[in-house]
């Protein structure tokens, strides 16, 4: 719909769009956190009242606070559109107000620029978080290093039984697979179980490789830290740069402030692609020790150079055998005359790239029981997000993450990356029509997509003020 460098038809220029949502700086978190007194009371057994009591009243605390940050940044709901946030027990439960308003991606795939209408994002417009299921997947996942090592073969955790196997490894050639394959023989059940066993076992070599790096990943190895997003807020309210630099390690995800790479044949053409996926260091840092996904257009000298550790994301296990890829994109829509760009993840390609410095690591994190927060695991972002909570001793500094309502609480809630040219409202479906068809096809267009995205990014607005009322992580804004 867009076209590389074209504004958006609904521009939003970034001090507008900063003016209409608020950003409140939260306080520094406190000394002893609201979490941590939510671990002590489900793991005691023995004259445990006084611990629950003090667990409790946290709860109570936490969730006043959370009710005023929701209404502080007039994103989903204000002092006169409110929310609600009843703690019953050991769960929470909030609720949002129903809108009129859409929520997109101005700058991302046509459907997303469309969006979707905020109204029912549940059946009810609240979420239920069950803060027993969280404090144990967070002791878990700081007491447990969230990466595959040589010692936890993943075929015991059944990852392999679903990563996709390419059709030739295990088909007869003179089976048709289209429209409908028939079912698996027994020869060829036996030649797909040693396909995937010797996948598994390069895989395990490859550990068995990167056992050796120097680079640390065991849990709360650092003692302060910071997650940097790409988020438009970045934009917004006082330079966070030298904050981000000054921790003691700081992750990002893909090619976000990903510094060009040094001077070479095809450095010229990655680095003018990747300087438009930069905002200016005062503003979003200049540091990065731990990137998930780091390769870009299949070039590890950039982060060699500046010594990123490279964490392969969680979601490389629903990618077929021998055919791992990511997307290096800047925006989803409209790349122009670059053209779409990706880089291999397949094990040979890790393997090379280890052989010349790079430290890898494959992130794996934990079920929580919390379907947001486990949905976090099929993300980039989720993935260093999780990787900072694990190997940090303090709340982790979150930057560049969240939604934006450029028009207040009423008024369409948009995802902008810090390098676009501002955050936009959304396209109106009428507008819509006139490139992709009929407005009835743009209501059935990826129909499935538009409605669990639509959730997804509102579960995880909310997933966010939950973590920051828990003391998880000290949500910058």
């Amino acid at each position: 719909m867009l076209r590389h460098g074209e504004l958006h038809p609904h521009h939003v220029p970034w001090p507008h769009a900063c003016s209409r949502t608020p950003h409140v700086w939260p306080s520094p978190p406190p000394a002893s956190s609201r979490i941590a007194s939510l671990d002590a009371a489900m793991r005691c057994r023995s004259h445990c009242e006084p611990t629950r009591r003090r667990a409790r009243a946290a709860i109570d605390e936490g969730a006043r606070e959370m009710l005023a940050q929701l209404h502080a940044r007039r994103v989903l709901c204000d002092a006169s559109r409110r929310c609600t946030v009843a703690a019953a027990g050991w769960v929470w439960e909030v609720c949002v107000p129903r809108a009129a308003a859409r929520l997109c991606e101005p700058y991302g795939e046509v459907w997303q620029q469309v969006g979707a209408p905020l109204a029912n994002f549940t059946p009810d417009g609240c979420v239920r978080f069950d803060l027993r299921l969280l404090a144990a997947w967070w002791r878990r996942l700081r007491t447990a290093s969230p990466f595959f090592s040589a010692g936890q073969q993943p075929s015991d955790e059944r990852f392999s039984t679903y990563k996709p196997l390419r059709p030739q490894e295990f088909r007869s050639p003179s089976v048709r697979l289209w429209p409908r394959p028939p079912p698996l023989s027994a020869e060829e059940k036996a030649r797909k179980a040693a396909a995937q066993a010797r996948h598994i076992a390069e895989f395990d070599a490859l550990l068995d490789e990167l056992r050796a790096s120097p680079r640390t990943l065991a849990p709360l190895s650092y003692e302060r830290c910071a997650f940097v997003g790409s988020g438009g807020d970045l934009n917004c309210g006082a330079a966070k740069g030298r904050r981000i630099d000054a921790a003691d390690a700081v992750f990002r995800a893909n090619s976000f402030q990903h510094r060009p790479p040094p001077a070479g044949e095809g450095a010229s053409r990655l680095g003018e692609r990747l300087r438009m996926q930069m905002v200016e260091p005062a503003q979003a840092g200049r540091r990065t020790d731990y990137r998930v996904n780091c390769l870009f257009g299949n070039e590890s000298r950039s982060a060699l150079r500046h010594r990123e550790a490279c964490i392969v994301s969680f979601n490389w296990w629903s990618l077929t055998w021998g055919l791992e890829s990511f997307n290096n994109a800047r925006t989803m829509c409209c790349e122009g005359k670059y053209g779409p760009l990706r880089s291999s993840y397949t094990l040979s390609a890790l393997r090379e790239h280890a052989r010349q410095g790079l430290q890898i690591a494959f992130f794996r994190g934990f079920k929580s029981g919390i379907d947001v927060l486990d949905k976090m695991r099929k993300g980039s972002g989720g993935n260093a997000l999780l990787s900072a909570i694990s190997m940090c001793r303090q709340p982790v500094d979150v930057y560049g993450a969240g939604l934006l309502s450029v028009d207040g609480v009423a008024g369409d809630k948009v995802y902008a990356h810090a390098y676009d040219p501002g955050a936009s409202r959304c396209i109106e479906e009428e507008q819509g029509a006139r490139f992709i068809g009929p407005k009835r096809d743009i209501r059935l267009l990826r129909w499935h997509e538009k409605t669990e995205w639509k959730r997804q990014r509102i579960k995880t607005e909310l997933l966010l003020h939950v973590l920051h009322a828990l003391d998880v992580i000290h949500w910058v804004l």
